[in-house]
């Protein structure tokens, strides 16, 4: 494995290689299926001619708090804040109406879920990729685990960020060479460095790659602001709870 393959793997680290620059404009101005969950049963809701002026309108009362398009482009979910009582309102879009309606069926235990006598899928991560897991202190090692990244899902899920950080050393996991990663505690933020070491023995200079407050607001540094978004959604395995 050569550097600049090296390089690559270390600076995308939380990205889902999203390739698609298609906007939630664009995507609502086409046949979609909005999931609705507020009725006795879920529905999938045919707008066969999309929503030209977009989920909100024109605003009025609600303002937009953000948009989340999957890593296939097949699924768009977009939030707004309904200002007289500040409740966050999201909607769900799909492209096929039997995607939408697989996500109103009862979902089967995923296959990286099924491990034989050794748990969950995050407990086999946590048993293949802990020890490559350093924290600064103790007490930096509990506030990750006590960290949850609000999804901005209908269904509320959130996304534990020691499960994220699990994940990203399974995806940077090759034979030629592999990451490790730190998390320092500050005192008023958390940086999370990473490394490559090669097979080698060689390792890397450190990246500063992911900067967390206490109430999981974060800043990524050169990686995409959406990586932990798209983590909400498979794009490392079933890593989110509800």
């Amino acid at each position: 494995m050569n550097r600049t393959r090296l390089f690559v793997t270390a600076s995308l680290l939380l990205t889902s290689f999203v390739a698609h620059a298609e906007t939630s404009a664009s995507f609502l101005q086409q046949r979609v299926y909005e999931l609705r969950r507020d009725t006795s049963q879920p529905t999938c809701v045919e707008w066969p001619n999309g929503l030209p002026e977009g989920v909100w309108g024109n605003g009025g009362d609600y303002v937009a708090d953000g948009e989340h398009l999957s890593a296939n482009g097949e699924v768009l979910i977009t939030s707004a804040i309904y200002t007289p009582t500040g409740v966050r309102v999201s909607h769900t879009f799909y492209k096929n109406r039997a995607a939408c309606q697989a996500d109103i069926a009862p979902q089967p235990v995923s296959a990286a879920s099924r491990e034989t006598g050794q748990g969950s899928y995050v407990d086999r991560l946590q048993r293949d990729f802990g020890a490559r897991l350093y924290f600064s202190s103790a007490e930096a090692e509990a506030l990750v685990k006590q960290i949850n990244i609000d999804c901005k899902a209908p269904d509320g899920r959130h996304l534990p960020l020691y499960n994220a950080l699990l994940a990203r050393l399974d995806e940077a996991n090759t034979p030629d060479a592999w990451m490790e990663t730190s998390v320092v505690n500050t005192g008023k933020k958390l940086q999370v460095f990473d490394s490559v070491r090669l097979k080698s023995g060689r390792e890397l200079t450190p990246q500063l790659t992911l900067e967390i407050n206490e109430y999981g607001g974060y800043q990524t540094h050169g990686v995409r602001p959406q990586a932990l978004a798209n983590a909400c959604f498979g794009t490392y395995g079933p890593i989110w709870k509800l």
